[in-house]
């Protein structure tokens, strides 16, 4: 792509060779919340029925996402909290957009926290953008589910813990954080955002372009295909370990690696 800025936008580019994706990043599942005094100890086991309901809850989840079923998605949330489903139902448009192959959850028993009537669990998901991933890659949150009403049935109360998340190394990723905008050319997946969106087009295009130069040159067969985020707002970009002189406003642009699962080499 062109080495000016542009005013509009600060690009960020996941240009990788082989696997394209965009997983959070995070620890291992861990069997307690760690040595902090104000948390409550997880159990050692979660009770059956309590892992059945919370499994039963993601499942539905997952399927919503699988479907593109907006009102089985929000079925799954804790209701009367406005503010919740307006956060879920972006997350779920934005999902919406993404060429998702692979979508699903899973639960480890081990990390489940009771907090009064409701349950904490750092949850694994597993997600694989089709024809720019190699293979699934898995992220975990923590999560809070709070009955629904009926015996074994839960709903989610909280998708997300950021302050686990922070003190995991847990980074979200764009669609994570607020409204995308998805564009697609052949090869390239592009997110952006209302800010940055007017420059898809020629962005993709250059994009496109580079993937045919470097194919020219590389002495080996590789996919072809790359994932771009090209944000308007620049904190994005900022969080990226190790980023080149630390200010994401001097950048044009960066490509950066992304492990198929927390704690492995394999990408």
């Amino acid at each position: 792509m062109p080495t000016a800025r542009s005013s509009r936008i600060v690009p960020v580019l996941a240009a990788l060779l082989g696997l394209m994706t965009a997983g959070l990043s995070g620890c291992s599942l861990l069997g307690d919340d760690g040595d902090n005094g104000d948390q409550p100890a997880a159990t050692a086991t979660a009770p059956p029925d309590v892992l059945a309901g919370l499994r039963e809850a993601l499942d539905r989840r997952s399927q919503a996402v699988r479907d593109h079923d907006a009102h089985g998605f929000l079925a799954g949330l804790a209701p009367g909290d406005r503010a919740l489903r307006r956060q879920q139902r972006t997350y779920f448009d934005n999902l919406g957009q993404l060429p998702l192959g692979t979508f699903d959850y899973e639960v480890d028993p081990s990390a489940i926290v009771r907090e009064g009537d409701d349950y904490e669990a750092v949850v694994e998901l597993r997600t694989e953008l089709s024809g720019f991933d190699e293979r699934p890659v898995l992220s975990q949150d923590r999560m809070r589910f709070t009955s629904a009403g009926s015996a074994g049935q839960y709903v989610v109360a909280a998708a997300s813990d950021p302050a686990w998340a922070t003190d995991h190394d847990v980074r979200p990723q764009p669609w994570d954080l607020g409204p995308i905008l998805v564009r697609t050319v052949p090869g390239v997946l592009g997110i952006f955002d209302q800010g940055s969106i007017s420059s898809a087009d020629r962005l993709l295009g250059d994009v496109r372009q580079g993937i045919t130069d470097v194919s020219a040159v590389v002495p080996f067969d590789w996919s072809r295909s790359v994932v771009v985020y090209a944000l308007s707002d620049p904190s994005y970009l900022a969080s990226i370990p190790d980023l080149p002189g630390g200010d994401p406003r001097t950048l044009d642009g960066v490509a950066f690696p992304v492990t198929a699962e927390p704690g492995k080499s394999a990408l």
